[in-house]
């Protein structure tokens, strides 16, 4: 889901290449990402004239701190905090951010909810989200017995996630 919104919101905004960047402690997540994206390369969904049309991309997942920080090998800082930024949007960088490039950071739950929107519809999706707890769903991770990130079902309580065996086996370091 994450890499069909990429390729559609690269799409959407006329661009080449983009990158998704996987924080330090989420390393086991490259392999995963990096298959994801061989195996679209090889039915063409991703590089040069995908599907036969005029649109290339290439998607790259690149490990650090802070994606343009790390990116132009500068000192992590956090540069996050714009005043008036939206989620998973960084004001500052849109005219001038990665390589010197127009850039736009967004987050992985938003990109992963492009497909759904655009194959369900907006009406559908925000109908979904107006329900208190039935069928929605949101993406967790953290320092846990067992890394992963979780699609868990919004409702379900923290300690049941946290420290079932199902989930997260209890949080790293067995601590409470």
């Amino acid at each position: 889901m994450l890499i069909e919104g990429l390729i559609i919101s690269s799409f959407a905004l006329g661009v080449r290449t983009s990158y998704i960047y996987v924080r330090g402690e989420f390393k086991y997540i490259i392999g995963i990402l990096q298959k994801a994206i061989n195996e679209r390369l090889q039915h063409k969904f991703l590089g040069e004239r995908i599907l036969g049309t005029d649109f290339s991309l290439d998607i790259f997942v690149h490990r650090g701190l802070a994606l343009t920080s790390a990116a132009k090998k500068r000192r992590c800082l956090n540069r996050w905090k714009a005043n008036g930024a939206t989620r998973g949007l960084n004001l500052f960088s849109r005219l001038q951010g990665l390589y010197n490039c127009p850039t736009v950071v967004n987050n992985v739950e938003t990109l992963a909810t492009v497909g759904p929107i655009i194959n369900m519809g907006g009406r559908v999706c925000r109908h979904r989200q107006g329900q208190k707890y039935r069928d929605k769903t949101d993406l967790c991770c953290g320092h846990i017995n067992k890394p992963g990130v979780y699609e868990i079902e919004l409702g379900l309580p923290v300690q049941d996630f946290l420290f079932s065996d199902q989930f997260c086996g209890g949080i790293g370091g067995n601590k409470d």
